[in-house]
C-alpha cells in the first residue's frame, strides 16, 4: 500500500483525502475536515493542514508518504451591507402599513385634524380623519370622538399615537377604519390622508390601487408614479394609511457610491445589478463605497434586497428591502506561505502541484454519469470557479457567504444563525408539539419545541430547531429565500457561463454550497441549456472532497 494525501486549504475549512495509489484509480481510504486556521494561504492555515494529516493518519494507523497541495492564492473578499436608501414618493407619506392591531374597517379619505381641538372651529360639510396624540388616553379619545360625532362632523378614520385601536374600536359605534401606532405630529403635517383597514384575512384593497390614489390626493399625471409606489408598499397587508405633504422636507444628498466598469462607465452601487446582469466576467475596474476611496477589484456581485421582495406572494416590508449585500474580489498581490510552512510542519515529502480549479475538475469528473467535457462549477464562500475542457476557467465574486450575508440582513438574524436557515425549507411551530412544513405536511414532535417558539418560523440548526423569524408565513420565506439564491446563484452563474467560450450541455458543481438543498432545483431552472449535477467524487465521497481527491489523481500522473 502506497498512501498519499491530497490537502485542500480553502477559505473556510480544510479538508484531507487519505488514499492507496498503487490502486486504479486511487482507493479512498480515510478523509477528515476541519475549518482552516487563520487566513488561506497563511502559515498558519498550513501548520494546521499539517497537524490535520498527522491526526488523520495515526488515527487510521498509516504512513502517508507524500502531501500533495495547490499553490495557494491568497484572495480577500469583502462583504458589505449598503444602507438602506429611502424610496421617494414625493409629496406623499407612508404614516402606517401593516400595523399589526387595527380596528374598524373601511376606507375613507380626508383632512387631518388634531382630535383635541374644538369642533366648532372646523367646518362641518368636510371629511375629517381625527389624530389622537395622546398614546395613554384612549378613554378620553372615545369622548373626544362622541364629541365630534355630536357636533356633526363626518369621520372617515382615526389615527392614534397609541397601541389602543382595539380599546377605542370597542367603545364607538363608528363603521370606520382605526390605525394605531402612528407618528402624530408627521400625520397632522399633512393635508389629506387616506386609511383603510380591510376585513379579517384579507388585504388592503383600494390604497392598494395607484389610479385611486392619484385621484384621491388630486395627483398631476407626472406624479402618478409616486401614487403606483406608494401603493406596492400596502402589498399583503391588512391597513394602511398614506398622506399628503404640500411642502415636503428636504432629502439628504447620501452618497451612493459607485462601481466603475472596464469600459469607463460608472453607476451608483444601487443601479449595478442590471448592467452586471448583462456583462461578461470580467467587467468591473473598481468600486468605491459610500464616503470610501476607490478600491480597485477584479470582480463584484451583489443582491438587491428590493429584488428578492417583489414578489407578489411576499408583503411589502417583510424584509429590509431597500439594502444592498455585496461581494467585491481582490486578488492579494503577496506569495502565500501555507506550503511552505506545511512542510516544515511534517516530516513526508511535499509536492505544490496543480492549481485549484485544475484540481476541482479532475476530482469532480470522478463522479458517476460525468462527461469527460462537463464544465465544473467549484462555490467557494467567497468565489464561483467554473473550469472547463482544456482548463478554461473564470473565477468571480460572489457565492455562499454573500448569501448568509443577504439572509442574515433579510431577517435581521445573526450571520452565524443565517448560515443554518439558508439552507433549505423551514417549518412553522403550531404547538408544543406540533409543526407545519412547507410541503403543507404537519407533524408531531417526539420532544416538545424550544420554550417560546410556538408561531415561529424554525430552521434545523446545530443543535436541533432554530426559531428565526415569528413575522414571516411559511410561503412568504419560501418566496424570498428561492429569490436570493436565485441572484447568488443562478444569476451570477449565468453571467459567468456568458463569459467562457463552449457553452457548457452538463455541469458538475462541488463546493460547500453545492450542498444547499435547493441548489439543484434553482440552478437547472434558471440554466436550461445545460443539466446540472451535485458531484459524487470517486463514487464514494460527497461535494465537499472535488480538490483533495483531484489531487491525488495529479500526484498519480506526476
Amino acid at each position: 500500500m502506497t498512501v498519499v494525501a491530497g490537502v485542500d486549504i480553502g477559505n473556510s475549512t480544510t479538508e484531507i483525502v487519505l488514499a492507496d495509489i498503487r490502486v486504479r484509480p486511487p482507493v479512498v481510504i480515510a478523509t477528515e475536515r476541519a475549518p482552516t486556521r487563520g487566513l488561506k494561504g497563511s502559515a498558519e492555515s498550513g501548520v494546521a493542514a499539517a497537524a490535520l494529516v498527522r491526526r488523520l493518519a495515526r488515527r487510521e494507523e498509516l504512513v502517508v508518504e507524500t502531501s500533495f497541495l495547490t499553490p495557494q492564492r491568497p484572495v480577500h473578499t469583502g462583504r458589505y451591507v449598503l444602507p438602506e436608501t429611502p424610496l421617494d414618493l414625493g409629496p406623499l407619506t407612508m404614516l402606517a402599513v401593516g400595523a399589526p392591531t387595527p380596528a374598524g374597517e373601511g376606507h375613507g379619505v380626508g383632512r387631518p385634524i388634531d382630535i383635541d381641538t374644538d369642533p366648532a372651529r372646523h367646518p362641518a360639510d368636510q371629511p375629517v380623519v381625527l389624530v389622537a396624540l395622546d398614546p395613554l388616553g384612549y378613554r378620553a379619545t372615545v369622548a373626544a370622538i362622541h364629541a365630534w360625532v355630536d357636533a356633526g362632523h363626518r369621520i372617515v378614520g382615526l389615527l392614534l399615537a397609541g397601541d389602543e385601536a382595539a380599546l377605542v374600536g370597542a367603545r364607538v359605534s363608528l363603521p370606520v377604519p382605526i390605525v394605531d401606532g402612528i407618528d402624530a405630529r408627521v400625520a397632522l403635517r399633512c393635508g389629506r390622508i387616506a386609511i383603510e383597514v380591510a376585513p379579517p384575512g384579507s388585504t388592503v384593497r383600494t390604497l392598494a390601487d395607484p389610479l385611486w390614489l392619484a385621484d384621491a390626493f388630486a395627483l398631476p399625471t407626472p406624479e402618478h408614479a409616486r401614487a403606483r409606489d406608494a401603493a406596492a408598499l400596502t402589498r399583503g397587508h391588512r391597513c394602511a394609511a398614506i398622506g399628503r405633504v404640500d411642502k415636503a422636507a428636504p432629502r439628504s444628498s447620501a452618497d451612493p457610491g459607485e462601481v466603475t466598469f472596464l469600459d469607463g462607465t460608472a453607476v451608483p452601487i444601487a443601479a449595478a445589478l442590471p448592467v452586471l446582469r448583462r456583462l461578461t466576467v470580467p467587467s468591473v475596474a473598481s468600486l468605491r463605497e459610500p464616503h470610501g476611496p476607490v478600491r480597485p477589484v477584479q470582480d463584484l456581485w451583489l443582491v438587491d434586497l428590493a429584488d428578492a421582495a417583489r414578489d407578489p406572494g411576499v408583503r411589502a416590508g417583510s424584509v429590509s428591502e431597500r439594502a444592498i449585500a455585496l461581494s467585491a474580489l481582490a486578488s492579494g498581490t503577496s506569495a502565500a506561505a501555507a506550503p511552505d510552512a506545511f512542510a516544515s510542519a511534517w516530516d513526508g515529502r511535499v509536492v505544490t502541484l496543480v492549481d485549484e480549479p485544475t484540481a476541482s475538475r479532475l476530482g469532480a469528473l470522478t463522479t458517476p454519469g460525468a462527461r469527460p467535457d462537463a464544465w465544473v462549477i467549484d462555490l467557494g464562500g467567497g468565489t464561483v470557479d467554473a473550469i472547463g475542457p482544456g482548463n478554461e476557467s473564470v473565477v468571480a465574486a460572489g457565492c455562499g457567504e454573500l448569501m448568509t450575508h443577504a439572509t442574515a440582513h433579510a431577517l435581521a438574524i445573526s450571520a452565524g444563525a443565517a448560515e443554518w436557515v439558508k439552507r433549505g425549507p423551514a417549518s412553522r411551530v403550531e404547538a408544543p408539539h406540533v409543526v407545519s412544513d412547507e410541503t403543507g405536511e404537519r407533524r408531531f414532535l417526539d420532544a416538545a419545541a424550544p420554550h417560546g417558539s410556538v408561531g415561529w418560523l424554525v430552521a434545523s440548526g446545530p443543535t436541533g430547531s432554530l426559531p428565526f423569524s415569528r413575522s414571516l408565513a411559511l410561503a412568504e420565506w419560501r418566496g424570498i429565500r428561492l429569490a436570493l439564491k436565485r441572484q447568488v446563484f443562478a444569476d451570477n452563474l449565468t453571467r459567468v457561463l456568458r463569459s467562457v467560450s463552449t457553452p457548457p450541455t452538463d455541469i458538475v458543481v462541488t463546493g460547500g454550497p453545492a450542498g444547499d438543498d435547493e441548489l439543484l432545483e434553482t440552478l437547472n431552472a434558471a440554466i436550461g441549456s445545460a443539466v446540472v449535477g451535485r458531484a459524487r467524487v470517486a463514487g464514494s465521497l460527497d461535494h465537499r472532497w472535488a480538490v483533495a481527491y483531484g489531487l491525488v489523481l495529479a500526484g498519480v500522473r506526476e
